[in-house]
């Protein structure tokens, strides 16, 4: 019998054919994007037209689906306008479409989760998710958080209320933060109710509490002083 090789590399070896694969299919996509090849439905943003595919939108997005097949204005025109994004954030969402990915992801990833959230891609809207959780911090917790409310996220919401939270104290010294939250009540409330199921804190002395001690001294120094006087005799 021939000498075989191990097992752990032959599944690296196909992982690997599958991943160049994957990328080559990919790429081919991306080059029908870039060329316009074949494309049946323009994509208008902000006065760029961008050269589609119905059956590749269709497929990555449910709303692209219906638009196509319910909307008889895009069938007639061959034309879907795009409103409230702007035009490059359009052209990241259509690379992400086509090819699965998008450089400098990191930056954009505000602007992109707004508009997987319209346009109901599900993979891009938790990726732009996870990494704007990477990026929390104090300065910039309560656009995250006003974010997270008007895009519905299941992951980033929720992290961002408990963020607000435990660092309560450091977050109303931000310029201007009462506004920003009080324009979203509904968001305020959250936060509130959050606050309020806490834990309580070590309780701090009290006026009864030092009325209690301080009752409690009197008493000792009568006794002291007490004694203090049968000695005297």
């Amino acid at each position: 019998s021939g000498t075989s090789r191990p097992t752990s590399t032959l599944v690296r070896e196909v992982g690997e054919v599958e991943e160049n694969t994957g990328a080559s299919e990919n790429q081919g996509l991306l080059d029908l994007l870039n060329t316009g090849d074949l494309a049946d439905i323009d994509v208008v943003c902000s006065g760029r037209v961008f050269a589609c595919h119905k059956a590749i939108l269709g497929a990555k997005s449910p709303f692209f689906k219906a638009a196509f097949v319910h909307n008889m204005k895009e069938k007639a025109t061959g034309k879907i306008n795009i409103d409230g994004i702007d035009s490059e954030t359009v052209q990241d969402m259509l690379t992400y479409i086509y090819g699965g990915k998008i450089d400098n992801i990191e930056d954009k990833s505000a602007k992109l989760l707004a508009a997987a959230d319209q346009y109901d891609l599900k993979h891009l809207k938790k990726k732009c998710e996870e990494l704007l959780c990477k990026s929390l911090n104090i300065s910039n917790c309560l656009e995250y958080l006003i974010l997270a409310d008007m895009h519905s996220t299941d992951i980033l919401k929720p992290l961002v209320i408990k963020f607000v939270v435990e660092n309560s104290r450091e977050v109303v010294t931000q310029e201007n933060w009462k506004e920003k939250l009080m324009t979203f009540p509904e968001v305020f409330a959250e936060v509130f109710n959050e606050l309020a199921s806490q834990p309580p804190k070590k309780k701090a002395k009290g006026e009864d509490d030092w009325k209690t001690e301080a009752s409690s001294s009197i008493k000792g120094s009568k006794v002291i002083s007490g004694e203090a006087m049968d000695t005297l005799y």
